[in-house]
C-alpha cells in the first residue's frame, strides 16, 4: 500500500518556487536562442557591395539578450570565410560600445544583458561597428574605390536597418505605421537572408517571399499586401517586383471572400505574369515554389495559426470591436450585479427574519417556569389527597420549577426526571402534571407560532431571493462570449469589412456585435453579411440592426426564431354564476420563449375567481419578468400557502422554445391536456395535487418536441368532464387539423357546452406552432 506523504509548508513552498524559476531559466534560455539564432541567419545576409550589415544592425538594434545576440552573429562571422576578423572586430566594437554608453549615460540602472539605450544611443554603436568592419575592409583591400563605396553603403544601410528594426523591437510603438515599416523590414531581410538557399531544387527564398506576401495580404489588406510583395520580390530577384506586388495585392484583394480563393487566385496571377515576363522556362521554375506556399499557408489559416501572429494594425481594430462589445457586456453586467445585490440583500432579511422568528416563538425560561407553576397548580387543586401532601403545602414558586422551565426551553418537552425533587417524591400525579405541562407548552409555541409575521416575511423574502437568482442566471450567460463561435466568424464572408473579428456571445441565443468604420459600405452589404453568418454559424438570424455616430458603425443581430406560437381561448361561465373562476392566459416572454396556461380555482364563482386570478395574474408576471416556468409555480405556491383562508387552483402551463420547438407542459392537479398532429390526438395526464396545497410544489413536467402544424389545447375541468371517456372530442379536434386556433377554442367549448350545459366553469387555450 502507497501512502501520500505530506511536505511541511516551508518545503512545499520552496518546491513551488524552485518549479516558477525553473520555468523562467527555460524560457529564458528559449529567448537567447531565438535571439542568437537570428543574428545568426541575418549575419549571412549578403547585399550589394558584398557586404552584410543586417547582422550588425539586429545586434545593435535588440535591447533583450543582447549577448546571445552577439554570439550568434560572431559565430557567422567566423563561418564567414576571409573576412570572419573584419565582422569579428565590427561587433566586439559595437557590443561594446554599447554597454559603455550606457554605463556612462545610466551608470549604476545599467542592467546585464539587457540595455535600455534608445534609438540614437543604437544607432551610434552600429556607425561605430560599422566604420570598424569598413576601415579594416578598406585596409585589407589596398585602399581601392570599391572598398570605399563599399564602406559608405555599409554604414548607410546599418543606420537604416537599426532604425527600423528598432521602430519594431520598441513594443512602445504599438501598431504604428513607424512599426510596420519596421515589420516591413525584418520581412525584407529574411527573404534576404535565405537567398541562394535551396531545398531539393527548391528556392527557400522564393518560398519565403511568397509566404510573407500571402500572409501580408490576408492580415494586412491589398495595399500592405503590394508593398510586402515589392519588398519580397526585391529580396528575391529584382525582375520578380511586379510579381510578387501582384501577389500581394490580389491576395488583400479577394481574401475576404474566403482565404482559398484569395491564394489561389493571386497565385494565378502571379504565375501568370512570370510567363508573360520570363517565358515558360520561369514558369517552370516558379510553380513549384507557388504550391509549396500555397500548402503551407492554407492549412496554416485554417487551424488558426496565423491568427496568433499579429504583425500588422490588426490588434488595434480588434480592441475596437472589443470595446463595443465591452460595451454591451459592461452594462448587462451592471444590470446583473444589481439583480445579485438585490438577490443577496432579500437573502439577508430572510435569515435576519428567520432568527427574529425564532426568537419570537421561543418562550424564555423564566416565562416557561411560570407556565410549569400555573400548569402544576391545576393539577394540584383537582388532587383529592391535597390536604396531606407536602408538595401541595410547599410554595409552588417560579424559582421552583426553573429545572423544568429550562428543560422545555432546551429539549422543548419535559419528564418526571426535569420535575422539582419535592414533586418527585411526594406527588401521586405526578404524570398528569407533566403531561400538563407539556400540552400548555405546545398550545403556547403554536399560540406565537400563529401570531409570529416574521416567519412569513422570511418566507417571502427567501422566496423572492430564488427568482432573482434565477433571473440572474438566465441572463447571465448573454454577455459570455463564445470562442467558438467567434473564430467560425473570422473567415466568413465579409468578415473583413469589420475592424476585428465579430464578437458572438451566448450559449441558447447567439447575439452578433462587429464594428466598422465604413459606415456605407456596411449598409450596402448588411444582408449579405447577416447571410454570411448564418452559413458559418448554422443559424436564422434576424435582420441587422446598425448604428452609427456618422464615423463608427456597429452591427448588431441575434438568433432568429424558427417558430411562432398563435393562441387563442375560450370562455363559458357557470350557470346562474356572473364570475368564471376560470383563468387563462398566454404571452411571449424573453429570450424567444411562448407561455399559456390554463388556472381553475377550486369550486365556483367569486372564491374560485380570487383564486385563479390570483395564480393567473401573479404567474403571468413572474414569466414577463423572466422568471423560468418552475421558479414561478414555487414561488406562486409558496405566496398561495401564506393565505389564512382556503385558496387553491389547479395549474396547467405550457412552454415552448421558439429556437427549436421543445415544449413543456407543468401540471399541478390540472386537467389532461390534448395534442393535435396529422390528424391525431395525443393525452397528456397527470395526477398532482393543486397549487396551494402542499408545502413544496408537486408539480409534473412533460417534455414533447413540438413541429410544424402540431396544436397544443389545455382546458378546464368544466371542459375535461364534459369530454373525458368520450370520443367525441378526438373526432372534433381531427376536423378542425387546418383550422385557426380561434376557431378551435370556441368549437371545442361549444360543444362541451351543449353536450353538458355549464355545470362548470369552462375555459380553454388553443396553441399552434408554426415554423417561419
Amino acid at each position: 500500500m502507497k501512502e501520500k506523504i505530506k511536505l511541511p509548508p516551508a518545503l512545499a513552498a520552496g518546491g513551488e518556487k524552485l518549479r516558477i524559476n525553473s520555468k523562467a531559466a527555460a524560457k529564458t534560455a528559449l529567448l537567447s536562442l531565438c535571439y542568437g539564432a537570428a543574428a545568426y541567419f541575418l549575419g549571412g545576409a549578403e547585399l550589394l557591395f558584398e557586404t552584410a550589415p543586417l547582422g550588425l544592425a539586429f545586434v545593435c538594434s535588440v535591447t533583450a539578450n543582447v549577448p546571445a545576440a552577439a554570439l550568434g552573429l560572431l559565430l557567422a562571422a567566423a563561418l564567414s570565410g576571409g573576412q570572419a576578423v573584419i565582422y569579428v572586430s565590427g561587433v566586439t566594437v559595437a557590443v561594446g560600445f554599447r554597454y559603455a554608453l550606457s554605463y556612462a549615460l545610466h551608470k549604476e540602472n545599467i542592467g546585464f544583458p539587457s540595455l535600455k539605450d534608445g534609438v540614437p544611443a543604437r544607432m551610434a554603436a552600429a556607425a561605430a561597428g560599422g566604420f570598424t568592419v569598413s576601415f579594416i575592409r578598406i585596409i585589407y583591400g589596398g585602399f581601392r574605390y570599391y572598398d570605399l563605396l563599399a564602406a559608405v553603403f555599409f554604414i548607410l544601410c546599418c543606420e537604416g536597418a537599426v532604425y527600423a528594426y528598432s521602430a519594431c523591437l520598441d513594443r512602445e510603438n504599438g501598431y504604428t505605421q513607424k512599426y510596420e515599416a519596421g515589420v516591413a523590414a525584418f520581412m525584407f531581410s529574411a527573404v534576404t537572408a535565405c537567398g541562394g538557399a535551396s531545398l531539393f531544387g527548391v528556392s527557400v527564398s522564393s518560398v519565403a517571399a511568397f509566404l510573407m506576401t500571402l500572409y501580408a495580404g490576408r492580415k494586412g489588406g491589398a495595399m500592405r499586401g503590394a508593398v510586402i510583395g515589392f519588398l519580397c520580390g526585391a529580396a528575391t530577384d529584382l525582375t520578380l517586383c511586379p510579381t510578387f506586388g501582384a501577389v500581394g495585392f490580389l491576395c488583400g484583394l479577394f481574401m475576404p471572400f474566403a482565404s482559398y480563393i484569395g491564394v489561389i487566385f493571386s497565385l494565378c496571377a502571379g504565375l501568370f505574369v512570370i510567363t508573360y515576363t520570363g517565358g515558360l522556362d520561369a514558369l517552370i521554375g516558379a510553380l513549384p515554389e507557388a504550391a509549396i506556399a500555397a500548402g503551407v499557408f492554407l492549412p496554416l489559416d485554417y487551424f488558426g495559426v496565423l491568427g496568433k501572429i499579429r504583425l500588422f494594425g490588426i490588434t488595434v481594430k480588434k480592441r475596437r470591436t472589443d470595446a463595443a462589445y465591452l460595451s454591451d457586456r459592461a452594462a448587462l453586467e451592471a444590470e446583473e450585479l444589481d439583480i445579485r445585490r438585490l438577490s443577496d440583500a432579500m437573502r439577508s432579511l430572510s435569515e435576519l427574519t428567520a432568527d427574529l422568528s425564532a426568537a419570537e416563538r421561543s418562550a424564555d425560561t423564566e416565562e416557561l417556569a411560570r407556565m410549569c407553576a400555573g400548569a402544576y397548580a391545576a393539577i394540584c387543586s383537582e388532587c383529592d389527597g391535597k390536604d396531606g401532601c407536602p408538595a401541595f403545602k410547599a410554595e409552588a414558586g417560579v424559582n421552583v420549577f426553573e429545572r423544568t422551565g429550562a428543560a422545555l426551553y432546551e429539549k422543548k418537552t419535559a419528564s418526571e426526571r426535569d420535575m422539582p425533587g419535592i414533586y418527585q417524591k411526594n406527588c401521586a400525579r405526578i404524570g398528569d402534571a407533566v403531561v400538563k405541562i407539556n400540552v400548555c407548552f405546545a398550545k403556547l409555541s403554536e399560540d406565537r407560532a400563529k401570531n409570529d409575521k416574521t416567519a412569513v416575511i422570511s418566507k417571502d423574502a427567501e422566496a423572492f431571493a430564488a427568482f432573482l437568482d434565477r433571473i440572474y442566471a438566465s441572463g447571465a450567460g448573454r454577455a459570455e462570449e463564445s470562442e467558438r463561435d467567434s473564430a467560425l466568424l473570422k473567415n466568413a464572408l465579409y468578415a473583413d469589412v469589420f475592424d476585428g473579428p465579430p464578437v458572438v456571445c451566448g450559449k441558447r441565443k447567439k447575439y452578433i456585435t462587429a464594428v466598422t468604420d465604413d459606415a456605407l459600405k456596411l449598409r450596402r452589404a448588411a444582408n449579405d453579411i447577416v447571410k454570411s453568418f448564418e452559413a458559418s454559424l448554422s443559424e436564422r438570424l434576424t435582420a441587422p440592426e446598425i448604428e452609427t455616430d456618422g464615423k463608427t458603425a456597429i452591427l448588431r443581430c441575434e438568433t432568429r426564431p424558427r417558430y411562432v406560437c398563435d393562441a387563442a381561448k375560450a370562455e363559458r361561465t357557470k350557470e346562474n354564476e356572473i364570475i368564471n373562476g376560470d383563468t387563462a392566459f398566454y404571452l411571449r416572454g424573453r429570450e424567444d420563449l411562448f407561455f399559456g396556461a390554463v388556472c381553475d380555482g377550486m369550486g365556483s364563482g367569486r372564491d374560485a375567481a380570487l383564486s385563479s386570478k390570483l395564480s393567473g395574474v401573479i404567474t403571468e408576471k413572474l414569466l414577463h419578468a423572466g422568471c423560468g416556468a418552475e421558479d414561478a409555480l414555487r414561488l406562486l405556491n409558496h405566496i398561495i400557502k401564506q393565505k389564512r383562508a382556503e385558496c387553491f387552483s389547479t395549474f396547467d402551463m405550457i412552454r415552448v422554445d421558439l429556437l427549436d420547438g421543445q415544449a413543456e407542459f407543468y401540471k399541478c392537479g390540472a386537467a389532461p391536456s390534448l395534442v393535435l398532429r396529422d390528424g391525431k390526438v395525443y393525452r397528456l395526464a397527470s395526477h398532482t395535487p393543486p397549487v396551494g396545497v402542499m408545502n413544496e410544489l408537486s408539480a409534473e413536467k412533460i417534455k414533447l418536441t413540438l413541429k410544424d402544424g402540431d396544436v397544443a389545447l389545455l382546458m378546464s375541468d368544466g371542459v375535461a368532464d364534459a369530454s373525458e371517456n368520450s370520443d367525441w372530442l378526438t373526432a372534433l379536434l381531427s376536423d378542425l387539423d387546418n383550422t385557426s386556433p380561434e376557431n378551435v377554442a370556441e368549437t371545442v367549448i361549444a360543444e362541451a357546452e351543449r353536450r353538458s350545459g355549464r355545470k362548470d366553469d369552462m375555459s380553454v387555450l388553443a396553441v399552434r406552432i408554426r415554423e417561419i
